[in-house]
This record gives C-alpha cells, sequence and structure tokens, in this order.
C-alpha cells in the first residue's frame, strides 16, 4: 500500500487543512504505511517545513492561484503517480471544490491509471449549503431539523426530470467533491461529511490524525507576553463563526476583554472589524487586535 496526498498547500503552510494533511501523512508513516504529501509548496528556510521525508515537491515554481500554472502542476502529479506505483491518492481542499479551475482535468488522468483507488478529503461544507442551512435553522431554531430539510432539498436535486440535468449537475449544485466521481471521501468531521452524499452512493470515513503532545516551551510574539483575556478567536472568517464573535463582542451587557488572531491569510479582517467598530469593546480598548503570534500556543 502506497498514498499519495495531493495538495496545493502542505507545510511551510500551517493552516488547518494542511495540518489536517500533514498529519495524516505522519500517522500513516508511523503505522507502517507508505504514505507521501505531493505538493507545489517550496520548503522555506526560515519555517518549519515538518519531516521533509514525507513530502514530494513538485513544480515549485507554481502559483496556486494561476489557472494555467495548475493545469501544467497537474501534469507533473499525473506523470509523478503514473510512475511510482501508487495504490491510493488523497485528493485535498481546495482542488475538491467544484469551481476550481481544471480539477476535472486531474480526475480525470487519475482515472486513467490502471488499479488506483482515488479519494478526496472533504473539510468545509460548501457556501451553498451552509447558506440553506442557516435559512432552515432561521425558522426552528434547531440544527438537526434544518439539517434534515436540506437533505431532502438535496435529494430532490436528483428527481430532476430534464434530460440535460446529469448527476454531476445535481453534486455541482451544492458544490459536493463527489462532482469528481471518487472512490471514497475522508472527512475531518461527521457533520461536514453528511451534506456531500444524499444517496450514500460512496463509503465515508471520518479521521482524527493523532495530535502529538509537543513539550517545547511556547514562545511569546516578539518576546512579549500575550495578558489573559476572556474571549480569543482565531481567523475571523465567514465559515468559522465571525457573525457569533461580533454579537459576543458588541454585546453591551458584557464587559469583557477579546484577542482577535487574524490568520495566515486575514481576507476578511476588514469585514470583521467593520462588524465590531462600533462596540463599546472597541472604544474601551478590550479589543486585542493581532496580525501574527510566533507560537499558537501562546493564544
Amino acid at each position: 500500500m502506497k498514498v499519495g496526498i495531493v495538495a496545493l498547500y502542505w507545510p511551510p503552510h500551517y493552516g488547518g487543512a494542511e495540518n489536517y494533511i500533514y498529519r495524516l501523512a505522519k500517522s500513516l508513516n508511523e503505522n507502517g504505511i507508505e504514505a507521501y504529501g505531493i505538493t507545489p509548496t517550496p520548503a522555506s528556510d526560515t519555517r518549519d517545513n515538518g519531516l521533509e521525508e514525507i513530502v514530494i515537491r513538485i513544480g515549485e515554481e507554481t502559483h496556486a492561484n494561476n489557472k494555467r500554472d495548475c493545469l501544467v502542476w497537474f501534469h507533473q502529479v499525473y506523470e509523478h503517480i503514473k510512475d511510482n506505483n501508487y495504490t491510493h491518492i488523497l485528493v485535498n481542499s481546495p482542488l475538491t471544490k467544484t469551481a476550481h479551475p481544471f480539477t476535472d482535468h486531474l480526475f480525470i488522468a487519475l482515472e486513467s491509471i490502471p488499479n488506483l483507488k482515488i479519494g478526496v478529503i472533504h473539510h468545509d461544507i460548501g457556501l451553498r449549503i451552509r447558506a440553506m442551512l442557516e435559512d432552515e435553522y432561521a425558522k426552528c431554531e434547531d440544527w438537526e431539523v434544518a439539517a434534515m430539510v436540506v437533505e431532502d432539498e438535496q435529494r430532490a436535486y436528483f428527481e430532476n426530470p430534464s434530460a440535460l440535468f446529469t448527476i454531476e449537475d445535481a453534486y455541482w449544485a451544492f458544490d459536493s467533491p463527489l462532482y469528481f466521481k471518487p472512490d471514497f471521501v475522508i472527512g475531518n468531521t461527521e457533520w461536514s461529511n453528511r451534506f456531500i452524499d444524499p444517496l450514500d452512493t460512496v463509503p465515508k470515513f471520518v479521521l482524527h490524525p493523532i495530535l502529538e503532545v509537543d513539550e517545547t516551551p511556547i514562545k511569546q510574539n516578539a518576546g512579549d507576553s500575550l495578558e489573559q483575556v476572556n474571549v480569543s478567536m482565531l481567523n475571523p472568517i465567514y465559515h468559522k463563526g465571525r457573525s457569533y464573535m461580533a454579537d459576543v463582542v458588541n454585546a453591551y451587557s458584557k464587559n469583557w476583554t477579546y484577542r482577535v488572531l487574524l490568520g495566515s491569510y486575514g481576507g476578511e479582517k476588514k469585514e470583521f472589524m467593520d462588524m465590531i467598530k462600533d462596540s463599546w469593546a472597541i472604544r474601551d480598548g478590550r479589543v486585542d487586535v493581532q496580525k501574527y503570534v510566533e507560537d499558537i500556543r501562546s493564544l
């Protein structure tokens, strides 16, 4: 058994998805299964690159946001996998999003390799399903009832009588990675797996790679100690619940202190700051906004 994990991002990127697949590859190797990350992410001289023996860095000149670069990289990945006796390939987000340019070329190429099992790693529910769930929750204030209603609506997609409407169209409609016809799905929660395969057509697994206990001393940001606060939030983006954090910060009845770490990308920080800019917490200086901490445990 030989497993490859195809991922645009790998350490030294340490976002949630990157951490998950890195720990997954490490856990597999520690349990006697040969596994490698296959990525264009270059190593860094100044950051933690993880274990280099479990990563194959192909096409390090690739710009992940460049469509044509990705198309070239997919071909390089295909050639590597074809020539190196992999038995299982896992494809990580964002390549599993239906709107990602050219990803279908990668899956079509992989499907041409004899006896190769192809899986996807699923992390986050798509925007369409999130919106549907939130709309239903607003009506009933019960997430389980909202989930069942949304599942019924998803199954209805497959009943479209039009000859022009395919099963792939249905999966595309709610941003399911099953659009790419994988053999199986690995997810990090039962909840996120719940809304991608309403007809229950492929095996789905939820894996929690072992979290290691890090005994090294906690490093503080620039040598300064972070003062304790009542509530902290990491990366205030939409699908991590920024609106709930904003509600807490804006609550006039509380006199709490807050810390917000903007995250490695911080692409939605302006929207979040606009949501709390008129709060008493901001006026009183009770919101500590951090762009970066050297050691996440210090947060």
